[in-house]
């Protein structure tokens, strides 16, 4: 193990900093990151290759199951 803490990247436009999922995660030791589009939220996968994702079924310009068909695309072998 590299030592650095897993990331989550939340994909829902109602989580925020310091709101009480984030809190929570981050209490466990969990880099946490919030995506509040679709568009968004795929740049930071580029970006960061999050170890989890965690996606609201509604977001903003894609749903939960199109945001996943785009994710599987990025990373095939997730």
């Amino acid at each position: 193990m590299n030592g650095k803490a897993p990331s989550i990247l939340i994909l829902d436009r109602d989580s925020q900093p310091g709101g009480t999922l984030f809190g929570e995660l981050e209490s466990l030791g969990y880099e946490v990151i919030t995506g509040e589009s679709a568009s968004r939220s795929l740049e930071f996968v580029h970006e960061i290759r999050p170890d989890i994702i965690l996606a609201d079924l509604q977001l903003p310009g894609l749903n939960g199951l199109q945001m996943l068909e785009a994710l599987t695309e990025i990373k095939p072998e997730a």
